[in-house]
């Protein structure tokens, strides 16, 4: 089924292409389709056509897109992006995605997109574009929230709704002393479970 639908979308989009309807092509790239669709019809089509349905995607879909997209075309897209489009288009996406795909980037551009994040996301992703790309350390995902253990269950609870969005799979908090050393974790299940004045060094 799946097949079908992307050979139906290729379809639309060859035809679309050769008619100059770039609003409707818009529409179907942005709006009807899974990224990972999105990204086999950009990979099928010919170059100058692929530069093209890439120039139509909606920016803030880019990312999603570009996870999904063989070396070679990932490449090919982020040599037409400069720093601050790459910052727009990644800003959303984890730490150890978003390293994977600076390294698809010339050297400058890397130097130049690190500079101008913000300095906690640069730590980060230079954290992760120190290790070997293929090693453990090096595909490891380090968006994480760290807490002391001299909090209340109630302060983690306050601490966390200041975030806009908590990183994805995050089952536990990394309790950590003013060293920021690793002290052991607190599963968000034992926050919701337990007294609001419960300390964290309890649990």
């Amino acid at each position: 089924m799946a097949e079908l639908i992307t050979h139906k979308a290729l379809d639309q989009i060859s035809r679309a292409l050769d008619s100059g309807a770039y609003a409707q092509l818009r529409r179907l790239l942005s709006d009807g389709l899974a990224p990972s669709d999105v990204a086999y019809l950009i990979e099928s089509s010919p170059p100058k056509e692929r530069q093209l349905l890439w120039s139509l995607l909606n920016q803030e879909n880019h990312g999603e897109v570009l996870q999904y997209l063989g070396d070679e075309v990932q490449s090919e897209l982020l040599a037409t992006m400069d720093a601050e489009e790459i910052i727009a288009t990644f800003g959303d996406l984890e730490t150890d995605d978003l390293a994977d795909l600076l390294q698809q980037l010339p050297y400058k551009l890397i130097d130049h997109v690190l500079e101008i994040m913000d300095t906690k996301d640069r730590e980060r992703v230079e954290a992760v574009l120190s290790y070997p790309e293929k090693t453990a350390a090096g595909l490891m995902n380090t968006d994480m929230i760290t807490i002391r253990p001299d909090l209340t269950l109630d302060v983690v609870w306050r601490y966390l709704r200041l975030f806009k969005e908590i990183p994805e799979m995050t089952d536990n908090l990394l309790v950590v002393n003013r060293k920021d050393k690793f002290v052991g974790i607190l599963p968000i299940t034992q926050i919701l479970l337990n007294d609001p004045e419960t300390m964290v060094q309890n649990l």
